[in-house]
């Protein structure tokens, strides 16, 4: 018989508000991220890593200086007109996204951050349909269950390369 135990989280939600309309949202993120097709890619050639430098050839050839690669998408707002009976539900997508070259600097510390990684951003057209909003999880909320400093300074790096790319493609010029 399993035994049961729990751990307070005190997670943060990080909301970002923008007044620019969901599809240039969309198209700033996706051009401040590695490509489905270039991160299958990258996913595929994963399955032949057997070295730490097998992995950071991967990583380095296919993200191009990019911090972020795209490993999915679920579109919540379809799901949502089908159960509505409509075609017209604001937009409501997660993202996946992540970094295997991130995610080794953090899980090596806590393999639980596993929980978390890679993050995902929710991307929500505002219901009038001016504006958008993205929301996630603060990693340094959720990642760092037992104070270890390594770990917490790995995570802290991810909060400011997240918070790096929402502040890109939601700013208004």
């Amino acid at each position: 018989m399993g035994y049961r135990s729990d751990i307070q989280l005190q997670a943060q939600l990080v909301q970002f508000d923008t007044q620019l309309p969901y599809d240039d949202v969309i198209a700033r993120l996706q051009s401040q991220m590695i490509n489905k097709d270039v991160s299958t890619q990258l996913i595929t050639r994963f399955r032949e890593a057997r070295t730490q430098e097998d992995v950071e050839e991967i990583v380095g050839d296919t993200t191009r200086g990019l911090d972020f690669l795209y490993f999915g998408e679920f579109k919540h707002h379809k799901l949502l007109d089908i159960y509505r009976g409509v075609d017209d539900t604001p937009k409501a997508v997660v993202y996946t996204i992540g970094n295997p070259l991130i995610a080794q600097t953090i899980l090596r510390h806590d393999i639980r951050a596993a929980l978390e990684i890679p993050p995902r951003l929710l991307i929500l057209e505002k219901p009038d349909r001016k504006g958008t909003q993205i929301l996630y999880h603060l990693p340094s909320s959720v990642m760092t269950l037992d104070g270890n400093p390594e770990l917490v300074s790995a995570v802290e790096a991810l909060d400011v390369k997240l918070e790096k790319l929402v502040s890109t493609i939601t700013a208004f010029e």
